[in-house]
């Protein structure tokens, strides 16, 4: 097979944390070593494993002895950024690209990034990023993944409203991966976004709609499988940008965080849940008012629990759609009968309208029979 020729001036250095992979490390190796366009070096970080790990990376040594793989194991089991911060140091590549030791680029990844590299004119300021095919062995069925478009000049605002770019997409030089300093290390997930972030405030970026890797789930091995995990990953995101979080983008954003929070917690987390409800920025609540949620959907489990705690009380459930909501019996507008002391509260955001023109046309009245989403969470 052709392959790109490495032009010294442009060296692509990968790096890999890794920690007990002995069985899927060879996949992640495979896939970067067949790629069309070369790369000048591999880095496998090793975190202290206690499987054949370091065994199955010096078989690829030994095999590939012209592909630049290097293997540098940590003293004690510290985590995935520190070990990518002693790749970014061992590093002799002008650009630096991640993959995780459980997934797999796709054949043209660096090809294309390449690409795109060499349109911006070697731009040491920019991160390539685009999606992932996820190849869900759970459930035995593969999806592509479309991740927010993170694009432009300026993504700092569009990233403090959500995650963007992972790591196993990502593309920038090292210069600048050593000029926002060293990632993260005590962020337990969501460390992407952490990055990101702080890239984001001297780069460009610049999103491939494509696929660029395929993300493995597997069960039982993965951060997203561990709730308390993720859940502190996040808070930690969003308390450490809270200051810019609510001057740029405003409180409804710093609300929406939230809600994602106690929607991530409530099937297996519930002890969390009165912690990040009085995190939320409230207004327009009466509390001791008796609701009537519409919506019965996701958010309406997160109004919930948040009328639960600041003491409201949800007397009955109405949607166009459900006839159950957690064992409750779920009624349609016209089959409610609303009394005098009760609101109701549309609890989603994203048909608050729609919603909010039913109850006008039904002859109620805002502010007085109902109240929406964005008057209490915004």
């Amino acid at each position: 097979m052709m392959r790109g020729r490495v032009d010294d001036e442009n060296r692509i250095s990968v790096v890999i944390p890794t920690y007990n992979r002995e069985k899927r490390i060879g996949n992640c190796l495979d896939s970067i070593l067949n790629q069309t366009h070369k790369v000048y070096e591999i880095i496998v970080i090793d975190d202290c494993s206690m499987d054949a790990t370091a065994d199955v990376v010096r078989q690829y040594q030994e095999k590939y002895v012209d592909d630049n793989i290097i293997y540098d194991r940590l003293k004690k089991n510290y985590g995935a950024q520190v070990a990518r911060n002693r790749g970014i140091e061992l590093a002799r590549g002008k650009w630096i690209c991640f993959c995780d030791s459980d997934d797999e680029w796709l054949k043209n990844k660096i090809e294309v990034q390449f690409d795109v590299l060499k349109n911006n004119g070697f731009n040491e300021y920019i991160v390539i990023h685009g999606n992932c095919e996820v190849n869900d062995t759970v459930k035995n069925k593969r999806y592509v993944w479309q991740l927010p478009i993170v694009q432009g000049t300026d993504c700092y605002g569009a990233l403090l409203r959500y995650p963007g770019p992972m790591f196993q997409a990502i593309l920038t030089s090292r210069s600048a991966l050593i000029e926002v300093g060293k990632l993260g290390e005590d962020i337990k997930s969501y460390q992407e976004w952490d990055t990101s972030l702080r890239l984001a405030k001297i780069c460009d970026f610049i999103h491939i709609e494509n696929p660029l890797f395929i993300y493995n789930l597997h069960s039982g091995d993965q951060i997203s499988d561990d709730v308390v995990k993720d859940c502190d990953g996040y808070e930690y995101i969003i308390d450490k940008y809270k200051d810019d979080i609510l001057s740029i983008c405003g409180e409804e954003t710093w609300n929406r965080h939230i809600m994602r929070l106690i929607t991530k917690a409530i099937e297996k987390r519930r002890d969390f849940i009165e912690c990040y409800v009085n995190k939320l920025k409230i207004r327009n609540l009466v509390v001791g008012k008796k609701y009537i949620l519409f919506g019965c959907g996701q958010f309406g489990s997160c109004i919930e629990e948040v009328l639960r705690i600041v003491g409201g009380e949800v007397v009955a459930y109405v949607d166009n759609n459900k006839k159950k909501f957690n064992d409750n019996i779920v009624y349609s507008l016209n089959e409610i009968r609303k009394k005098d002391n009760e609101v109701f509260f549309i609890t989603t955001p994203k048909y608050q309208n729609d919603i909010a023109k039913q109850l006008d046309d039904a002859g109620y009245k805002k502010g007085i029979d109902y109240i929406k989403y964005t008057d209490v969470f915004s």
